[in-house]
Parts: structure tokens; C-alpha cells; sequence
């Protein structure tokens, strides 16, 4: 019986499959890697965010009270779900009349990633205007 009537493969032939298959399930895996890297950037911005809205919406209602002042806190964090430590920087200016402010909260944290770290940053700002000036 001659090749071309046996349905058998040669072993080149599997040794192109195998090749290939290992070349695209390097791509799934990376792709799935960097997905999950994202993933864990995306769900720690979340939790600085809520840090840094939690210190614009305190230095808010201090401002309404009548107990802002201006000044820079920097504080220094650390918090479940993110595994390094946040620096959070609030910064408060009066503007103009001693009842407004600008307020700036920044947090800053070193983002570990299977690529490498990277610093990464959160900033929110605010103007608020005291109600007890009236």
C-alpha cells in the first residue's frame, strides 16, 4: 500500500501541530496574565478612590462647619486590598475670601504587577465655601 492510502500522520507533521498549539497557548496565557494584571490596577484605583473621596468629602463638611484651614496633610496608609502603602496628600488653599476653598486629595501607592511595579496615582478636586462665614 503505497503513503498517500494510509490516513496516518507523519511525525514532522505532529511536531508542526505541537508547535503551533504551544505558540498559541503562550498567547492565551500572556493575554490572560495582562488581563489580570489590569484587573488588580483597576480594583486598587477603586479602593484609593474611595480613600481620597472619604478625605475631600470630611475637608468639605469641615469647610461648611467653619473648621477648614489651609494646609497640606500627607498621611501614610495602609488598607486592605491594596498591598502596599498609600500615601494620601490632602491639600486645602482658601481662594480669595477666607470662606472658599480649592481642596486637592492625592494618593499615590506602588502597583506590584507581575511585569514589574509602577507608581500609580489617584487625584480628586473639589471647591467648598464655608457656611458659617454668612
Amino acid at each position: 500500500m503505497s503513503r498517500s492510502g494510509r490516513g496516518g500522520s507523519t511525525l514532522l507533521e505532529m511536531l508542526v501541530a505541537a508547535t503551533c498549539l504551544a505558540g498559541a497557548s503562550v498567547g492565551v496565557l500572556a493575554a490572560m496574565r495582562f488581563t489580570n494584571d489590569r484587573a488588580i490596577i483597576a480594583r486598587n484605583r477603586t479602593i484609593a478612590l474611595q480613600i481620597v473621596r472619604t478625605n475631600i468629602e470630611t475637608a468639605v463638611g469641615q469647610a461648611a462647619g467653619g473648621y477648614l484651614t489651609a494646609g497640606t496633610v500627607t498621611q501614610t496608609l495602609t488598607t486592605s486590598g491594596i498591598p502596599a502603602s498609600v500615601t494620601v496628600t490632602t491639600t486645602t488653599t482658601a481662594v480669595g475670601a477666607t470662606d472658599r476653598f480649592t481642596i486637592q486629595a492625592n494618593a499615590t501607592w506602588t502597583q506590584l504587577t507581575s511585569g514589574g511595579s509602577s507608581t500609580q496615582t489617584v487625584q480628586l478636586n473639589t471647591i467648598a465655601r464655608s457656611l458659617s462665614a454668612n
